[in-house]
Order: C-alpha cells, then structure tokens, then sequence
C-alpha cells in the first residue's frame, strides 16, 4: 500500500496543492490513512476516512503475516461469533 501513499505524494506535490482536502472511501481510507503516515499533513488541511479499511500491519493470531486487511478480521469475528465461539 505505500505504492499508492507514495503515487498520491508524487501527485499533491507536482501540482503543489496546498490547503488539499483528502477524503477515502473503503481500502482508500488506508491509503490516506498511509499518505498523512508517511508524508506528514504539510500539504493536507482536512482529511476523511469514510467506512475505511485500512490495513492491519500487526502480527496477530489470525493475521499471522500481518497483511489481512481489518475487514477480513472483522468478517472472522463475526463467523466465530455466530458459531458461538
């Protein structure tokens, strides 16, 4: 994903916007979660993670990579939580 963080920079920058409103629907949410992350908010007055997925980087029981995205983690809690687990 910092690809796209990075594509988006590479963009915001040669058209020197300043003052930019960044708003992210789903998995885009991460990327403008990952933009600010990585870039800073030097250029960016607003930002807007609108039902946003961005990713799970943590090592964790199910995510045992570290590269499943939080809906996927989401969607096994509430598999576990129907079967009563």
């Amino acid at each position: 994903m910092n690809h796209y963080a990075d594509d988006l920079a590479e963009l915001i920058e040669s058209l020197d916007l300043k003052d930019t409103v960044l708003l992210g629907f789903s998995t885009r949410g991460g990327e403008v979660a990952r933009y600010i992350g990585r870039h800073g908010t030097f250029r960016v007055a607003k930002a807007g993670l609108i039902s946003a997925v961005p990713p799970l980087m943590l090592k964790t029981d199910i995510a045992n990579g570290g590269a499943y995205g939080l809906g996927l983690i989401y969607a096994k809690t509430m598999f576990n939580a129907s079967e009563g687990h």
